[in-house]
């Protein structure tokens, strides 16, 4: 009997514990995590005549057909479920209250994440890859109307380099890897002023660093090019840029936001290096070359670059770094992380602004303890493998970056 009882027993209770496993659990089992905005204390808090505030969220929320055990075995199956996950992240951006949203890796969206958001008062427009998934530019209908948009094919990079690597290290097809990007020009209903709304996703793999940079200068060149074109309807707008760029701040990519030449050459350089340093040579220079990249030309910050100054209160961040370049300085600055899996924790996710917009606050991270009580996410606590950014502006449409006889017209 005690032979046949103890593998009976031991049946039943790993049923019941599989059972646990895959229970999903009622998603506001647990509450949502509460994270403050923190600002720098020096920062003047009074609007000039003819300014507004604008908040902007961006957030990869992890999409349903990424979110499998396979990928994530430390994570219950009950807490990878859609239906729990989703009802937290819609929950997240209800109570971010952000004017304008910028999503990645958004699937479900016409049964679930378009009407939601469009009952918290959101106008949506995406961008799908593969008919997967989506990047999403979101924004109040009460305070935006979209005057026009466009999406940037980061496929179309086969096509441009196709003629321009004549060498044996080189493949344009590298370049095919399924990414985009969705451009919105929106209109403040109350002032008339105009913002450049940006939503991205980059490829992931670290391999491919030269690949990132590459979709990386053909946003820039889009960006500047969509500026141009719709010049007639906005006169220098501020810019906004947001997105899960699977890069960390001191990568190639990111250097050209900053129109540096210095970045952090990644584990693969070394095995790669002919390649990757031809790849930048080619990339760089076909960037340098499109006659309306200068309007936009080292223009975009880094809005967490702040982080640092505003997380310890460092008046005047980076001053008080002696000895670093400015992007040492941004590099410094940025938070820790805003991806922790098991397997991999980096800052990825960045909101790119315009001078236009004076930095008033950022959403504050979470600590390395808040994250890690179920070993790393998801979690029961948080949704997605990212964590949401969020940066709050004063848009001063009187702050000119560059003088409107300056700018380049566009020419058909």
């Amino acid at each position: 009997m005690k032979t046949v009882g103890a593998p009976a027993a031991f049946t039943i209770a790993a049923y019941f514990a599989y059972k646990r496993f895959l229970f999903v659990p009622e998603p506001f089992s647990k509450p949502i995590f509460q994270r403050a905005h923190i600002t720098n204390k020096d920062l003047s808090q009074a609007i000039p005549r003819g300014a507004f505030k604008v908040k902007v969220l961006s957030y990869n929320i992890l999409a349903d057909c990424y979110s499998r055990y396979f990928m994530f075995k430390y994570v219950r199956h009950g807490n990878l479920n859609f239906n729990y996950r989703s009802l937290r992240i819609l929950q997240e951006i209800k109570d971010s209250n952000s004017d304008i949203i910028c999503l990645q890796e958004v699937d479900h969206m016409d049964d679930f994440y378009k009407p939601q958001l469009e009952k918290l008062g959101y106008d949506l427009h995406h961008a799908y890859r593969r008919e997967k998934d989506a990047v999403v530019v979101g924004f109040k209908r009460d305070l935006y109307e979209i005057m026009t948009k466009d999406i940037v094919d980061y496929n179309d990079l086969v096509k441009v380099y196709e003629a321009k690597t004549n060498h044996p290290n080189l493949d344009s097809r590298d370049m095919l890897c399924h990414n985009k990007a969705i451009i919105c020009l929106l209109k403040h209903i109350e002032t008339g002023s105009h913002l450049i709304v940006a939503s991205s996703h980059l490829y992931w793999d670290p391999k491919y660093d030269y690949v990132k940079y590459a979709q990386t200068a053909y946003l820039l060149k889009r960006l500047a090019l969509f500026k141009a074109k719709n010049a007639s309807i906005a006169q220098d707008p501020a810019i906004v840029v947001c997105g899960d760029f699977n890069s960390d701040p001191s990568s190639s990519s990111i250097s050209l936001f900053y129109d540096s030449q210095e970045f952090v050459k990644n584990a693969y350089y070394g095995r790669n290096k002919n390649k990757f340093d031809q790849w930048y040579e080619r990339i760089l220079a076909d960037l340098k070359s499109d006659p309306y990249y200068a309007t936009i030309q080292g223009k975009l910050k880094s809005s967490y670059s702040q982080y640092k100054a505003f997380k310890d209160q460092i008046p005047d961040y980076p001053a008080d770094s002696t000895g670093l370049t400015e992007f040492e300085a941004m590099i410094d600055g940025h938070q820790p992380y805003t991806n922790y899996t098991g397997d991999y924790k980096d800052t990825l996710d960045f909101i790119f602004h315009s001078k236009h917009l004076q930095l008033q606050s950022l959403l504050e991270m979470p600590s390395v303890q808040d994250l890690t009580v179920e070993t790393a996410l998801p979690s029961s606590v948080f949704p997605s493998d990212h964590l949401r950014i969020e940066a709050s502006f004063i848009y001063n449409p009187q702050e000119r970056d560059i003088k409107i006889a300056e700018q380049i017209p566009y020419k058909l």
